[in-house]
């Protein structure tokens, strides 16, 4: 759980600065994802975060359209990363869209390339 609000069901991904987990807003039932800010192997919040999270949203705020992924909500929440109820930490938290299908990188990571008439149909859905 992660501020009270979202239940966490599955692991997305992880990284240098964040972890990516599923979760299910228990208000509405809407999945999305979470971004969980990290420092090192510490969920300790550095004012260094708090500046990367203050851009990134002002970022996507200017940004309105289909195919971006939004932010929905930014806030500060107590997470338990083993899940055993125990070890409970403050953490920043990044609530944004659920990209059910993926990410555009991933689909180029795993084709190569993409022929000139596919990568026109992608990108110009972007724009």
């Amino acid at each position: 759980m992660i501020a009270e609000k979202f239940k966490i069901i599955d692991d997305l991904g992880s990284g240098a600065t964040a972890v990516v987990k599923l979760v299910e807003d228990i208000t509405t039932g809407e999945k999305l994802a979470c971004k969980i800010l990290k420092n090192n192997n510490s969920f300790q919040i550095t004012e260094k975060q708090l500046t990367d999270v203050q851009k990134e949203v002002s970022i996507s705020v200017g940004l309105k359209n289909d195919n971006i992924i939004n932010v929905k909500a930014v806030g500060r929440g107590m997470y338990d990363k083993d899940g055993d109820g125990e070890d409970l930490e403050e953490v920043l938290f990044i609530i944004m869209d659920y990209a059910q299908e993926g990410e555009l990188f991933d689909m180029i990571s795993n084709s190569g390339k993409f022929s000139e008439r596919v990568a026109r149909y992608y990108f110009y859905q972007i724009l």
